[in-house]
């Protein structure tokens, strides 16, 4: 298997770049009192654990292969797993932050197979596509989990600054290569 970062470093890095990317975009919450706006900020911080997770993944598959790829994630999962409910949920109590632990792998799947249609490079002017620009189905996610209305051009402008910076400064082929 190609030489990986530590696990325990890599799941540092991912979980600085979800984090990252979801504390850029907590002023635009939407909500009518501190609770609301907290509520949207935990949806949209989960939003880019999904999507970061995911993006392990598809680097992960061409670099170790199918095999390499399975191994990775079931040792990095947990890990992230762990973290996303350090941070998103540490003022509640044990029992539901075991429910979160445990409920987090469906959300994983589920937005794992969403993401799996999009595209990792973004259109060409003039060329066309049937699959849509990876960011552009994080932008709609993260949109609506914020609470705000589609479509919001800060949260567009947002989105695709945060994400293009920390996707660049992961440098996941590098990490998941010898």
């Amino acid at each position: 298997m190609a030489h990986i970062d530590s696990i325990d470093e890599l799941a540092e890095a991912v979980t600085r770049a979800w984090s990252e990317c979801g504390v850029a975009l907590k002023p635009h919450m939407a909500g009518d009192n501190d609770g609301e706006r907290e509520g949207h900020y935990i949806l949209v911080l989960l939003e880019f654990f999904y999507f970061f997770v995911h993006m392990v993944r598809r680097y992960a598959m061409p670099i170790l292969g199918r095999q390499g790829e399975e191994k990775l994630l079931s040792e990095l999962q947990p890990l992230l797993i762990d973290y996303a409910v350090k941070i998103c949920f540490a003022r509640f109590d044990e029992d539901y932050r075991r429910h979160v632990s445990q409920r987090l792998p469906v959300g994983l799947s589920e937005r794992d197979k969403y993401y799996a249609d999009g595209d990792l490079n973004a259109l060409q002017p003039g060329v066309q596509s049937d699959r849509a620009w990876i960011v552009t189905m994080l932008i709609k996610q993260v949109t609506m989990q914020s609470g705000k209305p589609l479509p919001n051009s800060q949260i567009t402008r947002e989105v695709i600054n945060i994400t293009v910076d920390q996707l660049i400064a992961l440098d996941l082929e590098k990490r998941l290569s010898t």
